[in-house]
């Protein structure tokens, strides 16, 4: 019966979506994803205890993604009455790095299209970086995704993960 209404929400905030913004938005997720999503916690000040999220979508098309989901945007904050200027922050790096980042209408994006799991995440600002929508519920969090990105400080590039990583591997 729980998993029943909350099926029901669900779909209700499907409905609630299209009708203002004239987008099936699960029908848009399924046509741009790429079969992987994350969640990873941002520390956005080494002092500050409070945990900010991220929610990562591989697309198959950045550029398709990325103009879809501005013209999404538009349309339902448009719907809203709110302004473009308070829609878009440009994250300046230097003079030659710059990024364009934007406010989400549907701050629960997460679990209404992959469920509970990912309840807890917000995706209140978005950019696309290579084929990768990058969600944060902050501007200042996705800031400091795309700054740890910019300079590799990513697990990735990290000696002591790799090493870690490679004694996973070579145990199984």
């Amino acid at each position: 019966r729980k998993e029943q209404n909350s099926l029901l929400i669900t779909e209700n905030k499907f409905k609630e979506i299209e009708k203002i913004s004239g987008f099936k938005i699960e029908e848009f997720f399924s046509e741009i994803f790429d079969k992987e999503v994350a969640v990873s916690g941002v520390a956005t000040d080494q002092y500050l205890s409070d945990k900010r999220g991220a929610f990562y979508v591989k697309v198959k098309s950045g550029s398709y993604t990325y103009k879809k989901m501005l013209e999404f945007q538009e349309s339902y904050f448009k719907a809203k009455k709110l302004s473009k200027d308070e829609l878009h922050r440009q994250f300046v790096i230097d003079d030659q790095t710059k990024f364009s980042l934007h406010k989400w209408p549907v701050e629960n994006l997460p679990s209404l299209l992959f469920g509970r799991f990912f309840q807890s995440t917000k995706t209140n600002w978005f950019t696309v970086y290579n084929n990768y929508v990058l969600f944060a519920d902050s501007y200042e969090s996705l800031c400091k995704i795309i700054m740890s990105n910019v300079l590799g400080e990513t697990l990735l590039s990290d000696s002591g993960y790799s090493k870690f990583q490679s004694g996973l591997t070579s145990n199984n």
